[in-house]
């Protein structure tokens, strides 16, 4: 069924939007044959992502996913990975910061596709119950500014994907195609990726999807979220517009830290550090810093900030008055009873 596709590909011709809508499509509703599928994203790996595939590609979900009705002042943060390293779920963990000082966040995201280390895993060595139904996600985001959107259950037809993605072992498109199809649909959203020439695909594909403000993040050292171990760079996407600025977190208060600082182990591992944070309403710890620094960056692109610093600042205030954990403690407990 993807012969023409794959032929097209093969002879040197990049799929165009509507080629690759209609490439998904075929996959999605047809029995397709798995050997194809890998073919198919290996020569898509070899030509390089482009924009018009990008495009088509998550049209082509966003066709098909389970969506939910958000509030327009809402916000994701999520990376696409491929950093390599040990990381902490940094994301995850400033979207409960975030959500504690007022700002609304729907997190979408899911289990790590190579080892247990994702969002998702890392939800789940907290005790926080994920998969809720639509309504409950809804009435969450309305009531307790925060919900987790577990990819797999809003994106079904996705999981014909996965014994071809497993197969290659490697990244492929739909590592980009993740951060870019929240069920939502947000307004804003502060994506972290590895390298630049991904940073401006992302930004221009999201760009053309549509945004009123997304800040694309490419982290000191490839981390894919701002890094404490040096400048991180910077690309706010508008509706007409794409800047690109740098970011020194010395210059904002943060000493350089080493990665050994700031690495992350398993989500258990991470699970019960960030626990202990919380518990300590600890601000010094090089992984707050790390947190303190995204959910600052977060409240600024929402604009529940004036600055970055000011982001900074009531994250911090947050974190050590206790107020996070409160939330935090508050959240899992009508999670748990529901």
């Amino acid at each position: 069924m993807l012969e023409k596709w794959i032929s097209q590909l093969e002879s040197g011709a990049p799929l165009n939007e509507t080629d690759s809508f209609n490439c998904l499509q075929t996959i999605f509703q047809t029995d397709t044959n798995d050997d194809s599928i890998v073919t198919l994203l290996q020569l898509l790996n070899h030509t390089g992502s482009r924009l018009e595939t990008l495009i088509g590609f998550c049209k082509a979900i966003q066709a098909s996913m389970i969506t939910i009705s958000l509030p327009e002042n809402c916000i994701d943060v999520c990376g696409t990975g491929g950093s390599g390293k040990n990381r902490f779920n940094v994301s995850t963990a400033s979207a409960f910061v975030c959500a504690s000082i007022g700002i609304k966040v729907a997190k979408h995201g899911n289990r790590g596709s190579k080892k247990p280390n994702g969002s998702f895993d890392f939800l789940e060595a907290l005790t926080i119950p994920f998969g809720q139904e639509v309504p409950v996600l809804e009435s969450l985001i309305k009531n307790e500014n925060l919900c987790f959107i577990f990819a797999r259950k809003h994106h079904p037809k996705l999981a014909k994907m996965a014994p071809a993605r497993k197969t290659i072992g490697t990244q492929t498109i739909f590592n980009l195609i993740g951060p870019l199809c929240n069920p939502g649909e947000l307004n804003y959203q502060v994506i972290g990726t590895t390298c630049e020439k991904t940073a401006n695909l992302l930004a221009e594909t999201k760009q053309r999807l549509g945004t009123k403000k997304t800040i694309i993040v490419i982290g000191a050292n490839g981390l894919d979220e701002l890094s404490t171990t040096g400048p991180s760079t910077l690309l706010t996407v508008t509706e007409n517009d794409i800047k690109k600025t740098t970011l020194n977190p010395k210059k904002l208060g943060f000493p350089t830290r080493t990665e050994s600082e700031i690495e992350g182990k398993s989500a258990q591992d991470n699970a019960r550090l960030f626990t202990e944070l919380l518990d300590t309403n600890n601000t010094e710890h090089p992984i707050s810093e790390l947190i303190l620094l995204n959910s600052g960056l977060a409240s600024y692109c929402i604009g529940h900030s004036e600055s970055l610093e000011e982001g900074i600042s009531n994250a911090r205030t947050a974190l050590s008055s206790g107020q996070t954990t409160d939330f935090f403690n508050t959240y899992k407990r009508k999670l748990s009873k529901d």
